[in-house]
């Protein structure tokens, strides 16, 4: 019997550890914008690859609830999911660790160190988020560039637009980084990306506001996570779908109030003229 206990200590370590793997790389991917079935179907094929028997998941928007059994012992995890955002890099990175674990080409100890790196922003994973804040930052500027070009704006707009894009996507980077409210941060963002709009007008002839500020907010736009909604819905996963599809509807009037407040203020007091399309 003595002999035995140490043998299944280790066993419960290890299977405690399959577990908590498998957790993480389950709340990453809901945490950065992935779909509730690819979460779900992760922290399967982790416990399976292990070992694991009846393996059950539960993935919503606001959490996980991991169980499955080791070594006729059955074991239960629970993650609550805080924070949401749209971060693709770091749901393709859980997919190759999952992948690379499958394949044995890394050990469970090296994919939890990986997993660990990424929830807590060691150096390594700072490095890689900063890159993405700079193709972020380029891409959302000449996004907003561009589709101000394409509702009709000239240089000036398009100039503007690019700047406005950048200092939003810095913001937006900002505030994610702290954990701030989404409702909020959209709000902040319009009431920004508006505000640099309106104050370029007085710099420029002929400038036309409005097409700045339509290019600016469109890569704000959910469009990303009502995707996720529609295929989580359609893929049977209502509870996710329909809370996803809220909250990006929350989102954009968000979004669409903030704009709405710096330009009916403008207005009322006659800081600008013009016309709106």
């Amino acid at each position: 019997m003595s002999e035995q206990t140490p043998i299944n200590s280790e066993y419960e370590k290890t299977a405690s550890l399959v577990l908590e793997v498998a957790k993480n790389a389950g709340k990453i991917i809901l945490e950065n914008g992935g779909e509730t079935y690819r979460a779900e179907e992760t922290c399967t094929r982790i416990c399976t690859h292990f070992g694991g028997k009846n393996i059950a998941v539960l993935a919503i928007t606001t959490g996980i609830v991991l169980s499955a059994e080791f070594f006729d012992k059955e074991i239960t995890t629970v993650a609550r999911i805080d924070t949401r955002g749209i971060n693709l890099i770091n749901v393709a990175q859980v997919n190759d660790i999952s992948r690379r674990l499958e394949n044995c080409s890394i050990t469970l100890n090296q994919a939890n160190d990986l997993l660990n790196e990424i929830l807590s922003g060691d150096k390594p994973a700072r490095f890689r988020r900063l890159k993405a804040f700079a193709v972020a930052a380029v891409g959302t500027g000449f996004s907003s560039a561009f589709f101000s070009i394409l509702f009709g704006g000239s240089a000036p707009e398009f100039f503007v637009a690019l700047m406005t894009g950048v200092v939003v996507a810095g913001l937006n980077t900002f505030f994610t980084s702290k954990k701030a409210n989404g409702f909020i941060t959209s709000l902040v963002l319009g009431v920004v990306a508006a505000l640099i709009a309106i104050s370029a007008s007085f710099l420029f002839t002929d400038f036309r506001y409005d097409l700045v500020i339509i290019g600016s907010i469109m890569p704000l736009l959910p469009g990303i996570a009502m995707t996720v909604a529609f295929r989580d819905s359609i893929r049977g996963d209502l509870i996710s779908g329909v809370s996803r599809i809220l909250e990006a509807i929350v989102l954009a009037i968000a979004i669409a109030s903030g704009v709405g407040i710096v330009i009916g203020t403008f207005l009322h007091f006659n800081l600008i003229g013009g016309f709106l399309v």
